[in-house]
């Protein structure tokens, strides 16, 4: 047999993923097309809790750099700016692969602003309150 550009076996029609399985141009794998089979479950609990860990890491980020500004203004310090950069940076580099790193409201209110299509509207409310 022949593995051409149709398919595994000549003439046979391709086959493509599709999100949630593997499907023919007849229709999606039966497995992917039931909402209530495990796998579709799976891939449900593994968005919200990609989810929680975006808005726990927003939370812990936010908190991170209030408390800074906050212990600079105290302090009346004039190295305060620096300080604030490098909590900045710190907080980036440790959760912004998760959630964006928009820590500032600024930030979020920008990014939706643009229409970028990575963030949805819901969640950015839930980043800024």
């Amino acid at each position: 047999r022949s593995r051409g550009r149709s398919g595994p076996v000549a003439g046979s029609p391709p086959r493509a993923f599709a999100l949630g399985g593997w499907s023919s141009p007849s229709g999606p794998h039966p497995a992917a097309a039931d909402a209530r089979s495990p796998a579709a479950m799976k891939s449900a609990e593994a968005t919200s809790a990609l989810k929680l860990e975006a808005y726990a890491s927003e939370f812990i980020g936010t908190y991170f750099l209030v408390l800074t500004i906050g212990l600079n203004v105290l302090q009346r310090t004039a190295l305060g700016p620096v300080s604030v950069g490098l909590i900045l940076m710190a907080m980036v580099f440790a959760t912004g692969k998760v959630s964006g790193g928009h820590f500032n409201p600024a930030v979020t209110l920008g990014v939706l602003l643009c229409r970028r299509r990575h963030l949805h509207w819901r969640d950015g409310l839930l980043y800024v309150a």
